[in-house]
């Protein structure tokens, strides 16, 4: 009975582990990370371990019937498990080798672990020690998915490299780079081949399963989006892609709890530039700021692409922006000036459109085809896209909120006539400075919106103190904890004309944030 006990204590475990190895996965297999996700979604990680232990402990000492404990048990797990899956996940746990890998490894460490525990008539401690035998079988699968994974980036490498002339674009920054990396290629495209890495497929592996899986000989240009949570990460990304020209959109405060320091940001987003050949060309999104100074830092052949400066290489004048889109002059190095409308909106995005089209310029482009795919971009889903609802609309900017773009957000909503309603959970990764961008998130918000719900306990507590410091009505400011109740008070409170803004959307590893 004891064996059977253990195998079906074994499969519990397996059960309850699915959170876990979904945690693992959404922090790209990364420790650091993964310890705080699981110390920060608690109910959704150590919780359920903790619960089945108590209960077949206090079965133990009720002393019931073997199999009715069992059954018992069984029901529990399984209860357990419905409540705390994630559902609904924005990213969904993918089996992928990787994954069915690890899950075996850890199938047979923690079997090990069974066998020495039933010796000890102690099987229930494998609910206390899974964790633990997780990481451990982590540990013991690192060397085989690093031999693994050089195998398919070196095949990568080589089929990059098999293609003559090649052009090989990557584009880095805290925030924009998607939408820069979707623009360009949209009006890239409409003069030659022109292969992205799809969605959000920024890591080696992600750039990896793109080349090996899309890119043929029938393509002249390569756009390789590349995020960074760490020093070093762009730098491996080079060492895959070898860019000719590099694109940053972008240097701020993002993913500032790995990163530690502004600093840090600065210098790992500059390793793009860094790991080009001599002869290659960076594109810099004026900010007025550190990417100015990267600019002026940098000594290979550059452009700086402002909506500020009438000096700078490439510069954006007669800008009108409403709420249905924006018209704008880009004046290129020759003093060619293109005007051009678009539907996207913010002065965020003409900044994105500014950048690209001076890559597709300096790619020698013709003028009436960028201005032609300026023209006909679509917006981007998630990313300050237009959605009608009934009689209310929906400004839908979900996608990886930061402090740049989220004040953005708020500005574009302001366009708007009728009521402006904003929902947001608020800000994550922005390490020890979070609290006080959140609260300035605040602030901005309550100079401009009518009526804010936000998501969340804790963490939204900046938020409110800033909306409310901005003279803030509070019979207009409302708290829920998930974005469920959000929509149901919203449909509450809606009447005929308002606009909605849904600002972030917190990743699936901040649900107990």
């Amino acid at each position: 009975m004891q064996i059977i006990t253990a195998i079906i204590y074994l499969l519990g475990i397996l059960l309850l582990s699915k959170n876990i190895i979904h945690f693992f996965q959404l922090e790209s297999y990364q420790f650091p990370g993964f310890f705080k996700t699981i110390k920060r979604n608690f109910k959704h990680s150590i919780l359920p371990f903790l619960l089945v232990f108590l209960f077949v402990t206090l079965l133990y000492y009720i002393r019931l019937n073997s199999v009715v404990s069992l059954l018992l048990f069984i029901l529990l797990c399984y209860f357990i498990f419905i409540k705390t899956n994630i559902k609904s996940a924005k990213k969904p746990l993918i089996f992928t080798g990787r994954v069915k890998r690890l899950i075996l490894v850890y199938t047979i460490v923690l079997s090990l672990s069974m066998v020495v525990l039933i010796k000890y008539g102690a099987c229930v401690y494998g609910f206390v020690f899974a964790i633990p035998i997780f990481i451990m079988a982590a540990l013991l699968a690192w060397p085989i998915e690093k031999i693994i994974s050089e195998f398919y980036f070196q095949d990568a490498k080589s089929k990059l490299n098999s293609i003559p002339n090649l052009i090989r674009i990557g584009i880095t920054g805290s925030y924009g780079k998607t939408t820069v990396k979707n623009i360009l290629a949209h009006i890239l495209n409409q003069y030659t081949p022109t292969l992205m890495s799809p969605k959000s497929f920024n890591t080696p592996m992600g750039l990896t399963i793109t080349i090996r899986n899309m890119l043929s000989e029938h393509y002249r240009i390569f756009l390789a989006e590349m995020g960074s949570r760490h020093l070093g990460d762009i730098k491996e990304l080079c060492r895959l892609v070898s860019p000719n020209i590099g694109i940053i959109s972008s240097v701020g405060a993002q993913h500032l709890d790995t990163f530690k320091s502004i600093e840090n940001v600065k210098k790992g987003k500059y390793e793009l530039i860094q790991c080009l050949p001599k002869d290659g060309h960076g594109f810099f999104q004026d900010d007025n700021a550190i990417v100015r100074e990267l600019y002026q830092q940098t000594s290979i052949h550059k452009t700086l692409v402002s909506l500020y400066d009438e000096n700078a290489d490439v510069y954006v004048n007669n800008i009108i922006m409403s709420a249905n889109g924006s018209s704008f002059n880009i004046r290129f190095p020759n003093q060619e000036e293109l005007s051009c409308n678009t539907a996207l909106l913010g002065e965020i995005n003409i900044k994105n459109i500014a950048l690209s089209a001076a890559v597709a310029h300096f790619l020698k482009v013709p003028h009436s085809i960028i201005k032609k795919g300026i023209q006909s971009i679509q917006p981007i889903k998630n990313r300050l896209e237009i959605i009608p609802a009934g009689i209310y609309t929906i400004i839908n900017d979900a996608f990886n909120s930061n402090p740049v773009g989220s004040k953005e957000a708020v500005n574009v909503l302001s366009q708007f006539e009728g009521r402006k309603i904003i929902i947001t959970p608020g800000m994550v990764e922005l390490g020890s400075e979070e609290a006080q961008l959140n609260y300035n998130f605040g602030e901005h918000i309550g100079k401009h919106v009518d009526i804010a719900i936000l998501i969340g306990n804790k963490r939204i507590q900046p938020i409110k103190e800033g909306i409310l410091n901005a003279g803030f009505a509070s019979d207009k400011l409302y708290i829920v904890k998930t974005l469920e109740e959000s929509t149901k008070l919203l449909h509450s409170i809606v009447q005929k004309g308002d606009i909605v803004l849904y600002e972030n959307d917190l990743p699936d590893n901040y649900m107990d944030a």
